[in-house]
């Protein structure tokens, strides 16, 4: 299934928390690139959570489930 921005989305193996694809290229702000942007996290999508609306993190698709959607 392909993963779109606004999809809500459980994260394994665990599958706790609800988080909502924020964006489709996740980003390291830890590491910095030799033009002073982030470092880009391949094979990744960036989430928040809706629990805790905590700030977006990276997550590797990998480990995302689907729950619903966007625009259905």
């Amino acid at each position: 299934m392909k993963i779109r921005v606004g999809d809500i989305v459980k994260v394994g193996p665990m599958g706790t928390g609800t988080y909502m694809v924020t964006d489709l290229e996740a980003y390291d702000a830890h590491y910095m690139e030799f033009d002073g942007m982030p470092a880009k996290i391949p094979n990744a999508v960036m989430l928040v959570c809706l629990d805790d609306f905590s700030a977006p993190q990276p997550m590797n698709k990998e480990w995302i489930e689907v729950v619903s959607n966007a625009g259905g």
